[in-house]
């Protein structure tokens, strides 16, 4: 019971000064390291440093890190043992959930520095009413290989209709949708301009002509943040701009 009660207590926020200590010691790891700034915000580091606190406040400061930081050899050791893992895991998500439909899409693109083409595929499912995207593989195809793969498939002649025919579709008979997302475009358009997309509790999803699952993004990012996307254009007075309120 005690413990429960603790796990369901407030998040506490640290005040100005550990808030500034805090930052000159990422900042100096981030410049010393030659990482990424956007590493501070990974939800692995997040995770970690939940531990460490955890951690601190079970055993106390005194701890000693070099006995608790494991050993890149043990890093890279438990590599294949937590790849096996969620493999297995995945695999059995899968395979239950094949009977209810699934899509698999490919990306071919090229890398600008090595100029060297790269294959994945993507499984898209449904979950609890969530989108579920799960990359099953990603291969380097090489430049050469690259090109007689289309060398060897150039005599076959395909025919795709159902793209434009679905296209043709969309615009004429259901052209409240694609005005919805034209109108979503353009709110998100402003959002991302003006900064407030950085005060919202998620981010807003762009949408991408040649990623359909991305106009689902685009709703459910804009659904999730429907309350204070309202409160933000009616107290800036956009909402008659947008025509997204009425």
């Amino acid at each position: 019971m005690a413990n429960s009660r603790k796990r369901s207590l407030p998040a506490v926020d640290v005040d100005i000064e550990t808030k500034k200590k805090c930052i000159k010691l990422a900042t100096v790891w981030i410049v010393k390291n030659g990482r990424s700034f956007n590493i501070i915000a990974d939800s692995g580091l997040k995770n970690l440093a939940q531990f460490f606190i955890s951690l601190g406040a079970k055993l106390g400061e005194n701890i000693n890190i070099e006995s608790l930081l494991p050993h890149p050899t043990s890093i890279s050791r438990n590599i294949g043992a937590l790849y096996d893992f969620h493999f297995n895991e995945l695999k059995s998500e899968i395979q239950e959930h094949k009977k209810y439909g699934y899509s698999i899409t490919s990306d071919i693109w090229t890398d600008d520095f090595f100029k060297e083409s790269n294959i994945s595929l993507t499984m898209h499912y449904v979950k609890e009413g969530t989108l579920k995207n799960r990359l099953l593989a990603v291969k380097s195809m090489g430049r050469v290989q690259y090109e007689s793969r289309f060398q060897r498939t150039e005599h076959i002649t395909l025919c795709k209709p159902l793209g434009p025919q679905c296209d043709c579709k969309v615009e004429n008979e259901v052209s409240e949708l694609l005005d919805l997302v034209n109108r979503c475009s353009k709110l998100i358009k402003y959002f991302k301009k003006s900064g407030q997309n950085t005060i919202l509790t998620t981010t807003l999803k762009s949408y991408c002509p040649t990623r359909w699952n991305t106009i689902f993004n685009l709703f459910k990012s804009v659904e999730l943040n429907w309350m204070a996307i309202s409160q933000i254009l009616m107290g800036k007075k956009k909402y008659l701009e947008f025509k997204i309120l009425i």
